[in-house]
């Protein structure tokens, strides 16, 4: 299960303080598949970007299976989430979903 309480990420830029995420709160059980549409500058991609670690977010937090996604960790040395500017190459992301969903190494 995912569930996201009050998320939300601020940008200044030009000193004005920009929303892309306003307090966004969902529960995804598992099984369930969610898409994310809306108007171009709505904050898609910034949401996609706080689920996955490469953006933090000013307030909120994301639980994955009940651990906090931005500190929790899978395996001793495994973040849960990448942490921002980590390298993000296909076969790292594909390492991480077949961890994160319980897929050993030699499957």
């Amino acid at each position: 299960m995912i569930s996201i309480k009050e998320l939300r990420k601020e940008f200044t830029v030009n000193d004005k303080k920009i929303v892309a995420v306003d307090n966004l709160t969902l529960d995804i059980e598992k099984g369930e598949i969610f898409g994310v549409i809306g108007y171009s500058g709505a904050g898609k991609s910034t949401f996609i970007r706080l689920l996955n670690g490469l953006e933090q977010p000013t307030s909120g937090e994301v639980f994955v299976n009940d651990k906090d996604a931005f500190t929790a960790t899978i395996l001793p040395s495994t973040p849960l989430l990448p942490k921002p500017g980590a390298t993000n190459s296909p076969s790292r992301f594909a390492s991480f979903s077949a961890t994160f969903s319980g897929v050993k190494n030699s499957e």
